[in-house]
């Protein structure tokens, strides 16, 4: 199973890591639990194999994928866990 998502506005206009609002980042981490815990609802434990999250940090700008997109559940360079990060471990967690 293979993981990720972008943020896109109301216009459908993805948005970039530069421009996203508090509130946009809450939304996906919010997202991210629910997706992680519907997984550990629906799937049976012995059809579990995991969860791979594609990209663990925000795309450079400069990147030929999602460039500049806020992917990651880190800042890049691993500099700051974000919003994303607490949701994927509560979903893990069962918070």
């Amino acid at each position: 199973t293979e993981l990720d998502m972008g943020l896109v506005d109301e216009n459908s206009d993805k948005v970039l890591t530069v421009n996203a609002t508090d509130e946009q980042l809450q939304a996906m981490s919010d997202y991210y639990k629910f997706i992680v815990q519907k997984y550990l609802e629906i799937i049976p434990a012995s059809q579990q194999a995991g969860i791979t999250h594609w990209c663990p940090t925000d795309s450079p700008a400069d990147s030929s994928w999602r460039g500049g997109e806020p992917v990651g559940l880190w800042t890049e360079k691993f500099s700051t866990r974000k919003h994303t990060y607490a949701g994927f471990a509560d979903g893990l967690s069962g918070n």
